[in-house]
C-alpha cells in the first residue's frame, strides 16, 4: 500500500512539474532579460521598484504536493520527491518563511505539514 501511495505522489509531482516547466522557463527568461537591462533595484518614474512576489521553484512545488499527503520528515520527503536532503531543507525554510508550511512533530522527529493542514 505505501509503494501505491509514494507511485501516486510521484507521478502527480511529475505531473504538476511537467506543467510548470513552461513557466519556470518563461520566468527565467524574463530574469535574465531584466538582469541584462539592469532593471532590478532601479527606480521606475521616480517610484520603487515593487518586489516581485516570491516564487516557488520545483522543488518546493514537489514537497508542496508531497505534503497534500500528509506530514513528512526531511528523510521522507527525499524518498517522495527525489530530492537531496540539502535541497529539501533549503526549501522548507523558504516555504516556512512564506507561511505555506509549518513545523510539526510525528513520533518525536521534527515533520513539516501544510499551514492548511494543522490543527
Amino acid at each position: 500500500m505505501a509503494t501505491d501511495l509514494l507511485t501516486t505522489i510521484r507521478s502527480e509531482i511529475k505531473s504538476r512539474m511537467d506543467r510548470l516547466e513552461p513557466a519556470v522557463e518563461e520566468y527565467e527568461g524574463l530574469r535574465s532579460a531584466l538582469d541584462a537591462l539592469g532593471a532590478r533595484g532601479a527606480r521606475s518614474r521616480g517610484r520603487a521598484t515593487r518586489a516581485a512576489p516570491t516564487a516557488i521553484d520545483a522543488a518546493g512545488q514537489a514537497i508542496l504536493a508531497a505534503l497534500e499527503h500528509g506530514s513528512h520528515t526531511v528523510a521522507e520527503l527525499g524518498i517522495v520527491t527525489a530530492l537531496p536532503a540539502g535541497r529539501i531543507r533549503e526549501s522548507v525554510r523558504g516555504l516556512r518563511s512564506s507561511g505555506k508550511i509549518v513545523t510539526t512533530e510525528r513520533e518525536g522527529r521534527t515533520a513539516y505539514a501544510l499551514t492548511a493542514r494543522v490543527g
